[in-house]
């Protein structure tokens, strides 16, 4: 039969429905072609690559990251011990000081001492040093240019008998201790005479030897040497109150020359004739002790004064070790410089000791009559804050002095 213009029709339309299944299938076998390489293409960027082996250290050196190092030098901490930290490739103490500053001689002209007992630092950064066999104090500059003087041998007012201990309030008033004249004086900071209070005798606010070391912390506290006891006084001079008993017990008083304050107003104090240090919170409540006589860390071999820092940190002027020793809040050895010499960074005799606000530490150099000025390394401790402190008296000595048994 014959076809018509129907069945013509028919035939193209089922071409062109052959034509696109094929295309179909082309196109999803090549969509999965494509899913293939993709998957081979991630399959081969997920591959991690092996690391290249670092080339071996030779010789005495050893690996320290990327680099190699002398094997006697460290790389991080891990390497250093206890208290000890890496630090251009040695380990040094994690507290570490250099001596900075150094000034003073042997004499009476101006910033000349003559076996000076203790220091103190002003708000404004000003020095004042008890220069006690000079019956003055000193001013000085942070750098140690010499400011003004005052203070001749004498009991009237702006005079003294063997001054050994001073600290300074927060609006700048000085407290001197004069233990020839068995009292304390006040000062503005350019060392005009205020007032004066005290007297000799055992009754409440007297000494029968001091005061001792004076520290301020709203109140005045000092102490009386010989009868060991702490003896405290508001900061226009009326007695307040006063506490400890003698002997060798933790909670007892066996000359006791020195008193440094916590942030927190706990006392410390050096009891030295047992070699410690004991700490009392302000009301008398005994709290702790730690020291012994000796020379490894945590002993003291006369120990002659105290300072403590806003950080936490308490120091100690070791005297016959010649060092500072430096502790936590708990006793805990922190660290300790100085060695015994007249050098940069030697100590002969380490009487007095003060804090900066910017953590530089101040230390009476007292046998080599000078001040050092020390200050925390790069790799050591941070800025330290100011101390309240003291300084000392003992029982014997021009005018009610100290007496220190020197190596």
């Amino acid at each position: 039969m014959e076809s018509g213009p129907f069945d013509s029709l028919t035939a193209r339309v089922a071409t062109q429905l052959t034509r696109r299944r094929t295309l179909g299938l082309l196109s999803l076998v090549g969509a999965a072609s494509l899913g293939l390489a993709d998957d081979s293409d991630a399959r081969k960027k997920g591959k991690k690559k092996k690391p290249k082996k670092p080339k071996k250290c030779k010789g005495q050196t050893k690996r320290c990251g990327q680099t190699c190092i002398p094997k006697t030098d460290c790389c991080d901490n891990d390497d250093c011990g206890a208290g000890e930290v890496c630090c251009n490739g040695s380990c040094q103490a994690d507290m570490a000081f250099t001596s900075t500053v150094t000034w003073g001689s042997f004499g009476s002209g101006d910033g000349q001492f003559s076996e000076a007992d203790d220091i103190a630092i002003g708000p404004d950064g000003t020095v004042y040093v008890a220069d006690t066999l000079n019956d003055r104090i000193q001013a000085f500059s942070p750098t140690g240019d010499f400011l003004f003087t005052w203070g001749i041998e004498g009991s009237g007012d702006g005079e003294f008998r063997n001054p050994d201990s001073l600290d300074v309030a927060a609006d700048g008033t000085l407290y001197v201790g004069d233990p020839g004249n068995s009292r304390v004086q006040m000062f503005t900071p350019e060392g005009v005479f205020i007032d004066d209070f005290g007297a000799y005798g055992s009754g409440p606010g007297q000494f029968i030897n001091g005061p001792g070391g004076v520290a301020v912390f709203g109140d005045v506290y000092t102490l009386d040497v010989n009868r060991d006891k702490v003896v405290i006084f508001n900061d226009l001079g009326a007695f307040v109150d006063e506490w400890g008993t003698s002997g060798t017990g933790p909670d007892q008083f066996d000359i006791p020359v020195d008193i440094g304050i916590a942030p927190d107003g706990n006392l410390y104090i050096v009891d030295v004739e047992q070699h410690r240090i004991q700490v009392f919170t302000y009301t008398g409540d005994f709290i702790r002790t730690w020291g012994s006589l000796g020379s490894s860390p945590g002993q003291f071999d006369n120990p002659t004064a105290v300072a403590v820092d806003s950080a936490g940190q308490v120091y100690v002027a070791d005297y016959n070790n010649h060092r500072i020793q430096v502790f936590t809040l708990t006793g805990e050895f922190v660290t300790s410089f100085g060695t015994q010499g007249s050098g940069p960074g030697q100590l002969w005799g380490a009487a007095g000791v003060a804090l900066a606000e910017d953590g530089t530490v101040y230390v009476v150099d007292s046998q080599n009559n000078r001040i050092q000025a020390f200050a925390p390394t790069t790799c050591g401790a941070s800025a330290r804050g100011q101390q309240a402190s003291g300084r000392n008296g003992d029982r014997q000595g021009r005018g009610g002095g100290k007496q220190r048994r020197r190596g």
